[in-house]
This record gives C-alpha cells, sequence and structure tokens, in this order.
C-alpha cells in the first residue's frame, strides 16, 4: 500500500509503502480510538440534554398511533407527531411532539433513519399484551446546519448506491426522446444498465414469455413495436437515476378490435386541493402510496394479450440470464414477445387497472365518489379516509394511522408498494409539508429544474442578471396592439424565435401550464390569451411567454397553504388606499365561490374571460379561467356567462363535498360573490327583459338553482373580487 505523506518541518512531500493502515470510514475520527458514527458526533458537538421517559407499547399488530421522520443532516429520526386518541400522547410531553426532538435510543437501539425506528418499536411489541419500555429524547436547539453538511458528504461518498443505473455527475444529464439516441452518448453505459434494470424487474413480475419466432404467430395478429420510454430523475446532490421504460406502441390498435373502453380516471387538482384542507382542518394525517409496476401487475386474458417486437439489447440479457434455455430458430431472425400482463401504451390497461383497483378499495369499504371516479371515501367506526388516485399514486388523508396500515397490508396481497410519509414527501410533482400549523404544497423545485434550468441555465445567465418583473402578464396598451396585429411568423423566422427563445411555442406553453394549472394561479389569464397563438405564433406572443419564464424565474416559490383550524367563522378581505381609507368584506370559511367576467378585452377577437375561484376555510381550491365561446353584447351579458360557469362548477363542487361529508349545511346554498349589481338582480328576479332575452336559458337554469336553494347570490366590491386577477393583467401580482 502506497500512501502520501505531506511536506512538514521543511521537508518535501513524500510516498510511502505501509503494511497496515487505518482506515476512517467516515474522515470524521479524532484519533485511532475514536470509533463514533457520525450521528454521535454530531450530538457529542451539540451538549444537548437528553431525556428518557418509560411508555407502554400496545400489543403486536395494533397502530403505535406515532408518525416518525429522517433528519437528512444529523441521521436520526424525528419525532414528527402521536395521534391525540393514543396513550403515548400523554406518556411523552407535548414539549417534544412535532418535529422538536430527536429519538436517540430506543432500549439498547440507536436509530438513524426513521423506518429503522418504526421497525424497532414493532420489534419491541408483544403478542397479546402491552410493553414498557424506555425511550430517549433529545430537543432539538436549532443549531447552524451548514457546519455539518460536511459530515453529511463524507457519509454520502462512503456509502454505495443502490442501483446501478444511478450515477453522480457534475451536471444534469439529458434523456433523449428515442432510446437509441440515448445509446449513441457518452453516457451509453449508464443507459445499457438501465435497460439491464428494466428487463430485470419485468422478469421479476414474469411480464413476458421467452421470444418467440414470427413466424409462429397466428395469421392477422399484430405485432405492436416496443418502445423504450426515457427518464432522469434526480435521486439526491448530483445523483441522477437513469430510466428506460418499456412501453407498447399503441397507435395501431383500433377500438372495437383491441379493447373496449381506454378512459381511466386520474384525480384532478380540485379534489387534491380540497383532500389537503380537509385534512388540515380536521387535524388529520397525509401519506401517499405509490403501487409499483401497477399496469404489470394487471391480469390479461390469453386472447388480449399484446405481441411486440424485441427491444434493443434483450436478447444479449435473455441469454446471459437464462443460458440453458435453447430459442426456437427463425428463418428471418425475427423474434417477438408476448406480454402476458399489463404494459404501457396499451390503449386498454389504464382501464383495466382502474376497474381492479376499484374492486380493491370497494371490497376494503371504499365508496366511489360518482361526480369524481378517482375519489374514495372510506368512513366506518369512527376511521375516516379520503384516497385520491393518479394512476399508481394514491394520496390518503386519514385520522387513524391503523386505517392507513391495514390498507397498506390489504394492498400488498397483490402488489408491491411504497409509502410515503412524515412531515415532507413528493406528491407527484407536488412538494407536500405537514406540521402543526397546516398543510402546505408547492412547485418549487419542480419549476427550478424544468423551468429555470432550462430556460435560464445558471452557467449562462445568473439570478443577479435576470431581470425581474412582477406580473406575468404586460398591462401597457402597446403590447395589446401587438397582439392583435402581428403576423403570425414564417417557417424561418418561426426557427430564429425558437432558437432565441429555447424551444417551440407549444412546449413553453405546455410547461407553464402545467404550472399554472396545479399551484400558480396567478398565470391564468396570461396563459389563457397567449394559448390563442398556439397555431400561428407571433413575436409577441413569444416575448409574452418569456416574461412569464422571467416571472417564475424571479418567484419561484409561492406555495398554497392550509391551515389548521376549523371550517367556522369568517375571514376578513381587505385592501388598504391611503390611510386611513380602506375596503373590506367578510368571506366565510365554509365553501364559497367567486366569479368576475371582463368585457371584449381581447382587441382581436373581442370574446370575454371569466374567472371562478372557490375557496375553502379561505383558502383557493379551485380555480377556472375560460374564454367565453360567444362574443359578449355588453357587460351584464358576459357577467351571467360567468355566473353560469360558476353555477355549474360549484355542482361539481357539491358532489365532493357531501361525498367527503362535509355538512349540507355547510353547502347548500352555496354562496356566489360577484361584482355586478344589474347580474345579480336579472339572476335573481328571473325577468327576462329584451336586454338579456337572447340568453334567457342560462338566466333561467341559474333562477332554478337560486329557488331550490342551491346557491345563493351576494355583491362583492369589484376592488375585493379574487377571481378579478383571472379576467384582465392587474398591475399588482
Amino acid at each position: 500500500m502506497l500512501v502520501y505523506v505531506p511536506a512538514s518541518n521543511g521537508k518535501t512531500h513524500r510516498i510511502r509503502r505501509v503494511h497496515h493502515a487505518y482506515v476512517d470510514p467516515y474522515a470524521l475520527s479524532a484519533s485511532e480510538e475514536d470509533t463514533l458514527s457520525p450521528n454521535e458526533i454530531m450530538l457529542r458537538q451539540l451538549h444537548a440534554i437528553c431525556e428518557t421517559f418509560e411508555i407502554t407499547l400496545p400489543p403486536r399488530g395494533f397502530s403505535l398511533g406515532i408518525q416518525v421522520d429522517t433528519d437528512q443532516d444529523y441521521l436520526l429520526p424525528i419525532l414528527a407527531k402521536i395521534l391525540r386518541d393514543r396513550d403515548l400522547y400523554d406518556q411523552i410531553p407535548q414539549r417534544h411532539h412535532y418535529f422538536k426532538s430527536w429519538i436517540i435510543q430506543i432500549e439498547d437501539e440507536l436509530p438513524i433513519t426513521a423506518q429503522g425506528c418504526i421497525d424497532a418499536l414493532h420489534y419491541l411489541q408483544r403478542e397479546g399484551e402491552p410493553r414498557q419500555i424506555l425511550i430517549t429524547l433529545c430537543p432539538i436547539d436549532e443549531p447552524v446546519r451548514y457546519y455539518h453538511q460536511t459530515f453529511r458528504h463524507y457519509f454520502d461518498s462512503c456509502t454505495h448506491l443502490k442501483h446501478h443505473h444511478m450515477v453522480a455527475l457534475p451536471y444534469e444529464p439529458t434523456a433523449h426522446t428515442s432510446i437509441f439516441k440515448c445509446l449513441d452518448s457518452e453516457l451509453r453505459p449508464e443507459w445499457k444498465e438501465a435497460l439491464n434494470h428494466q428487463y430485470n424487474k419485468n422478469d421479476d413480475v414474469r411480464l413476458l414469455a421467452m421470444p418467440t419466432p414470427i413466424e409462429n404467430l397466428p395469421e392477422g395478429k399484430k405485432v405492436l413495436p416496443a418502445v423504450m420510454s426515457t427518464r432522469i430523475k434526480k435521486k439526491g446532490d448530483n445523483i441522477y437515476q437513469f430510466i428506460a421504460r418499456m412501453c407498447a406502441n399503441g397507435s395501431k390498435q383500433q377500438q372495437g378490435i383491441h379493447y373496449e373502453f381506454s378512459y381511466s380516471p386520474t384525480a384532478g387538482m380540485a379534489p387534491i386541493r380540497i383532500t389537503l384542507c380537509t385534512a388540515a382542518a380536521f387535524d388529520w394525517i397525509v401519506a401517499v402510496i405509490d403501487v409499483v409496476n401497477c399496469f404489470q401487475s394487471t391480469m390479461i386474458p390469453p386472447e388480449d394479450r399484446l405481441v411486440i417486437s424485441m427491444p434493443p439489447f434483450y436478447r444479449k440479457w435473455f441469454q446471459e440470464k437464462y443460458p440453458e434455455v435453447k430459442w426456437e430458430h427463425s428463418p428471418s431472425n425475427k423474434y417477438v414477445l408476448e406480454v402476458i400482463n399489463g404494459l404501457q401504451g396499451d390503449k386498454g390497461i389504464g382501464r383495466r387497472w382502474y376497474l381492479l383497483l376499484k374492486m380493491l378499495l370497494e371490497d376494503f369499504g371504499f365508496v366511489c365518489c360518482i361526480s369524481e371516479p378517482s375519489l374514495f371515501i372510506y368512513d366506518h367506526d369512527g376511521q375516516q379516509m379520503i384516497l385520491n388516485t393518479s394512476t399508481d399514486d394514491f394520496l390518503c388523508a386519514f385520522n387513524d394511522q391503523s386505517l392507513f396500515d391495514r390498507l397498506c397490508a390489504k394492498m400488498r396481497t397483490m402488489f408491491d408498494i411504497t409509502t410515503k410519509e412524515g412531515e415532507k414527501f413528493q406528491y407527484l410533482n407536488l412538494d407536500i409539508i405537514q406540521t402543526e400549523h397546516g398543510i402546505s404544497y408547492d412547485q418549487t423545485d419542480h419549476i427550478r429544474r424544468k423551468i429555470i434550468n432550462k430556460y435560464f441555465p445558471p452557467d449562462k445567465i445568473s439570478e443577479s442578471k435576470l431581470k425581474a418583473v412582477h406580473t406575468p402578464f404586460r398591462t401597457d396598451s402597446d403590447y395589446e396592439k401587438d397582439l392583435a396585429e402581428q403576423l403570425p411568423a414564417s417557417e424561418d423566422e418561426l426557427k430564429v424565435l425558437e432558437q432565441r427563445y429555447g424551444d417551440s411555442y407549444g412546449a413553453i406553453l405546455g410547461e407553464i401550464m402545467h404550472v399554472e394549472v396545479c399551484s400558480r394561479f396567478e398565470l391564468s389569464y396570461s396563459i389563457r390569451r397567449l394559448a390563442q397563438f398556439t397555431h400561428g405564433p407571433t413575436e409577441a406572443a413569444f416575448a409574452g411567454l418569456y416574461r412569464v419564464l422571467r416571472f417564475l424565474a424571479t418567484h419561484p416559490h409561492r406555495p398554497v397553504m392550509y391551515p389548521r383550524r376549523k371550517f367556522q367563522g369568517y375571514d376578513e378581505l381587505r385592501v388598504d388606499f391611503d390611510a386611513p381609507k380602506f375596503k373590506s368584506t367578510q368571506i366565510p370559511r365554509v365553501p364559497c365561490t367567486i366569479a368576475d367576467s371582463d368585457h371584449a378585452r381581447d382587441t382581436l377577437r373581442r370574446k370575454s374571460h371569466h374567472c371562478v375561484v372557490s375557496l375553502l376555510n379561505g383558502v383557493i381550491v379551485h380555480n377556472r379561467v375560460q374564454q367565453q365561446r360567444s362574443i359578449a353584447l355588453h357587460s351584464t351579458h358576459s357577467e351571467i356567462l360567468g355566473s353560469l360557469a360558476a353555477t355549474k362548477e360549484t355542482g361539481y363542487l357539491q358532489d365532493i363535498y357531501t361525498h367527503i361529508g362535509h355538512p349540507p349545511s355547510n353547502i347548500f346554498p352555496f354562496p356566489i360573490f360577484l361584482d355586478s349589481k344589474p347580474c345579480i338582480d336579472a339572476l335573481e328576479s328571473n325577468a327576462v327583459t329584451t336586454r338579456v332575452k337572447h340568453i334567457s336559458v342560462p338566466i333561467k337554469y341559474i333562477h332554478e338553482k337560486i329557488a331550490a336553494e342551491r346557491i345563493k347570490l351576494h355583491w362583492i366590491d369589484t376592488t375585493l373580487n379574487l377571481a378579478d386577477s383571472g379576467t384582465k393583467p392587474n398591475p399588482s401580482p
């Protein structure tokens, strides 16, 4: 062994040969006798005072009612939450609840992760009787954490990656649209590992039959091309996972021949927000269940099974995996694979998976919502859960940890699943945080990775040089004139614009639209106006999209927060002018809707826009901005059409609230706030005058809802109308 000895006392650098060496795996030891782990060293430096308590564990099989998270900086479990109805809630003082203390020791165990802590507690439970144990907690005094980042770096550097298709890179790699382009890049070895990993996963669930000569297929059997969908997933600082998911190109499948139905319900943002708001108000817990290989877990009848072509490197993988298996020779040297279970790309597999999932949930005791088929409710014996499905990702809000544990155990009998619990986790690309103050979600990380890093890369544009904008849409009349008068870009001009702004018009618009729908409601008006130029982009439209990108880049973090308070009372909505002047109104914390419409602001098409904003507990849960289909003859016309949209959206939300279990007194009649008194008078009086006779049907429809006490109209001042930002470009954010 060669050891480098740095220069000292005037001597030069030397390399010496040694026979024995002491290896410090964490690079933290002060001496050869110092063998403490990183978290023990950190605790020693914090000089914290630990407390030991005697607690009683319930018998084995009963839920602990305790929620634990992992402190990634200190490698220690944190006591996140204890359910109020459990004995542990009183046995452990409340000064240690809600992420205020580390769990240092459980009997003789020294856990360093949340899962290790839970496993230790489950191991100590006894069959049929409770058990007293000792638990040691250490208060968190919030030290300066960046002093310990080096320790964390050392620890990460000495651990091995769990998957060979992960790699540490100083830059974020690119996933090309074609697997062949990926294999031609400098990261070819990593993509080959990703392919082998996917083939091994498919083999674990017995997804594919052995290769068969194409000549053996029945006449008329269609062979679908195998497609490897590529993706890069960030797993940590400078650590990336290469994913090559096997799919079938089902574009040639015909309905009625190869499949019957393809519709598979997925959760919309309104049910997700209502779930988070309800969980916060009732002090529930939120967690996520993810089914691994959901489509591959769906059994397919033999007569409906797909046949796909052989993907790249599959033949080599199969021969190395099963060297003793002999293939039947193909005269054309072409082989195909029969898909035994479901596979992405099959137009009918989404529907099959949903029906299987629905059967499992209803067998467990859930009830499906008719108006929102992706929403399921469980309510039995005081245990309640709201479950939103998005293909194989489920957002769960529940009042009893044991109910969630039973559901996970039920699903594990049929699928492989993973769960996400704790203070902070991701659902789809939403970052969800739950504390004692409330539940919030945001897309900050998604905006930084998919928008800022793409269109404003740090190596080209620094944050200090990025010019900030405070509104996503220009408010001056000159820009409206440019949008109305500029001609669509020619083919050559379009290439120049796409190169200047970083991507095609549709691609930029789609990335912004996703963020707007999920979390950034202030972009709604901008998106609806600029989406009109998708078929023929102009230079002004490109500039408008770029302004929205700059707005997101300079304002990336704007979370939506749902407080932990009951649906009782009112919130004051107030606008201050020059002191002491102000305007205010009272908004109920029960469900309500605010609507607004403009009148022909779009000088090119002369069509109006309306915006519908629905609130629960004073926070937005639903937002819809639309361009009206017909040209409004006057402002009252556009306001009535906006009221019609608000009434329709309200009916959809009423069905969800009723299914979840909100009291009818909080839902009927549903308050709708409008800022047009002529519109309210026309709708409440049910009088169709010559001024509004051309829209008599919407007026009659809304009046029927008012007479049936389904809705109730209220007036709100224009300066206090929250929906105003969705109908015009306001000069303030």
